[in-house]
């Protein structure tokens, strides 16, 4: 008989580091990390529980990764049910395919929760990949066709009507089934044993065989789904595992529009319980703020968690445009907004301070190509040797063909000169002073005095987009800020489980979740959940900030 731990944990209260240490002490029972499933929603959160058991008990982590149990839930029921058809994925093949089956484009696959929804298709308007859309959450959900539909009716993206979404669905179902093809759901239902139709689901005979380990783990349990929930029910219940852990946060469950429900976490029936007791992240300022908008959830309760030792505070009445001025990039910046528009918002006023940041999924001045060219420019400025593999990136930004006032700004054939080496090889090959620049690196001399001009980086001029930003940034903060920097801006989604020592909140809000947090019930308590978790990233400063005075007068705001 498996007996079920499970532990609830608020904001930086170490949760999965004791998921972790409860691997380790398995571990030392067993011997054999194998016999062990380790399922987390994110690959990320799966690979650091991987690595620290084969660390620390100095198994092969190739060997481990092909043969272990440490797995998204989607990869555990993919090698279960030991798959032939061909799964559709995030390609252009599969893009391509559907594409051809449906008569429109409906977008792409992807089994990960995320503020995108968390459902097959990414962000499209076509009627085709609203309707898919529809039919994972509904199946995600358990729900019929139908139910899902209504939800969708609610949204800001107003969905087909019913029977054209029905009849998309119809065809995709088919086509899968004539081309023996399955998407990332099909998976999960089909060891679960669940059969979907549009009316809604039926049970049916489960595909594949749960392995025989002696412990399940499921980290993030909160963001379950009803599908997913029943795939980990059948996992534990198999005669052969003796201990099932599971961890998560209630009031962190920010999901709810993709599917999960943080009621499934929390219904099931436990052995043992515990809340962990102490946040190590949030100082008591921060924690007694999350706590306050906590209390707004219709089935809040108090888990009495302590807060961090160290102290904190919390700033009001902070304008963006000023606090954005403030940051450094040797500093450990968060900045949280509720829309994805509002990442590239805050992205312009960085930039306008020449302050180097990474988007918490990408982009930004993350660009190591472009800064690797960017600072061989600025070297070669201030007449410094050129280090050849930092040439080759240049020369990934200057076309053959251009020219400054009717004059080359390259030899000819010199991109097919140095398209011949090998990253190793230039990086063998010595510096190349200034003399030798027009021989060796295939400069013309109106390229030559383009660059120590410094007109290389001037509007106009640039031969490298977003040099001048960049050179400001070098001289103020020094040449690695663009690709060391700790300042980061992403969706209050997308931060989950992140954290840093200054955070700013923007309150700002869209007009879609300004009026679910004025009308009570579920999705009420989804958006206040979603401020908590913005709240509770910082570790000693959080702003609760505001955009200026006319920007603000047209727009929501949530009341931290």
């Amino acid at each position: 008989m498996v007996k079920l731990a499970r532990t609830i944990g608020g904001a930086g209260t170490g949760k999965t580091s004791e998921l972790l240490s409860i691997v380790e002490k398995i571990i030392e029972r067993v011997k054999d990390p194998t016999r062990i499933g380790f399922v987390s929603f994110t690959r990320a959160a799966r690979k650091e529980a991987m690595e620290r058991a084969a660390a620390k008990f100095g198994w092969d982590l190739d060997a481990l990764e092909s043969e272990g149990w440490f797995r998204t839930l989607h990869s555990v029921c993919y090698r279960c049910l030991g798959v032939k058809e061909e799964l559709i994925t995030d390609t252009v093949k599969s893009r391509r395919w559907l594409a051809e089956q449906l008569g429109e484009d409906a977008g792409s696959l992807s089994p990960s929760l995320s503020e995108d929804g968390g459902a097959t298709v990414a962000e499209s308007k076509t009627d085709a990949a609203k309707a898919l859309r529809i039919w994972e959450l509904a199946r995600n959900r358990l729900e019929t066709l139908e139910a899902a539909w209504n939800r969708a009716r609610q949204s800001r993206d107003v969905p087909p009507p019913l029977r054209d979404c029905a009849a998309v669905i119809n065809r995709y179902e088919t086509a899968k089934r004539v081309s023996n093809r399955l998407d990332f759901t099909d998976l999960l239902s089909q060891f679960a044993g669940i059969r979907f139709t549009t009316e809604g689901p039926n049970d049916t005979e489960p595909c594949g065989e749960t392995p025989p380990l002696d412990a399940w783990i499921l980290d993030e349990a909160q963001d379950t789904s009803a599908l997913s929930g029943k795939v980990f029910e059948r996992l534990v219940h198999n005669g052969v595992t003796r201990w099932a852990y599971c961890s998560g946060d209630p009031f962190q469950a920010v999901f709810r529009f993709a599917g999960a429900d943080h009621r499934i976490f929390m219904g099931w029936q436990a052995d043992k319980e515990r809340i962990a007791p102490k946040s190590y992240r949030c100082p008591a300022p921060v924690l007694e703020l999350g706590e306050r908008i906590l209390r707004r959830c219709s089935d809040y309760f108090d888990r009495k968690i302590q807060p961090a030792d160290h102290p904190g505070e919390v700033v009001r009445g902070t304008i963006l445009q000023r606090i954005a001025a403030e940051a450094k990039p040797d500093e450990s910046w968060l900045f949280l907004v509720r829309a994805k528009y509002q990442v590239a918002q805050v992205g312009r006023l960085l930039d306008e301070h020449a302050i180097p940041w990474h988007g918490t999924k990408g982009g930004g001045w993350l660009a190591p190509k472009r800064n690797q060219a960017t600072l061989c420019l600025l070297a070669m400025e201030q007449g410094q040797p050129a280090r050849p593999i930092d040439w080759a990136a240049v020369l990934d930004w200057i076309k053959l063909d251009a020219k400054r006032e009717g004059v080359p700004l390259l030899t000819r054939g010199v991109k097919a000169v140095w398209n011949r080496f090998k990253p190793l090889e230039l990086a063998e090959m010595p510096d190349v002073p200034q003399e030798h620049w027009e021989k060796t690196l295939g400069c013309t001399p109106a390229l030559i005095e383009r660059i120590r001009s410094g007109r290389w980086r001037k509007h106009g001029d640039c031969l490298v987009p977003y040099a001048d930003r960049y050179y400001h940034a070098f001289h103020r903060f020094g040449p690695d800020a663009a690709d060391t920097t700790k300042v980061r801006v992403g969706t209050i989604h997308s931060s989950k489980g992140s954290q840093a020592d200054n955070v700013v909140v923007l309150t700002t809000t869209t007009e879609r979740c300004h009026r679910e947090t004025e009308t009570p019930g579920p999705e009420q308590d989804a958006e206040h959940r979603v401020w908590y978790v913005a709240a509770t990233r910082a570790i000693k400063r959080l702003f609760v900030c505001r955009e200026d005075a006319t920007e603000r007068g047209r727009k929501p705001e949530y009341l931290l």
